[in-house]
């Protein structure tokens, strides 16, 4: 079975809140729906209303910071710095059981 595209956002956030981590990987996961929107959304009118110039590269490192200040605040016991979760994003999901298509 291939896997498609869901009817509507609504099914997709429902099928995004039923996956099951343990806490911290839950912890993450949680933040990506909003972070990576939130993120292009700033992106786009940074772009558009203030002229400045984003790449693609910049983008994905602005989300991972992003990700990583929001699980920092939210995690009081976290062992991980903030360049852990900018350079090393892959091995902490790997390690909350959450696995990144490459």
């Amino acid at each position: 079975m291939e896997w498609v595209t869901p009817p509507s956002l609504g099914i997709l956030l429902q099928w995004w809140i039923d996956w099951s981590f343990k806490p911290k990987g839950k912890l993450i996961w949680d933040c990506i729906p909003t972070t990576i929107p939130w993120t292009i959304w700033n992106t786009r009118n940074g772009c558009a209303f203030k002229n400045e110039t984003s790449d693609r590269k910049e983008v994905v490192e602005l989300i991972k910071s992003k990700i990583a200040l929001w699980v920092k605040a939210k995690w009081k016991s976290n062992e991980y710095s903030l360049n852990d979760f900018i350079f090393r994003l892959r091995s902490i999901l790997e390690a909350s059981h959450i696995t990144m298509i490459p």
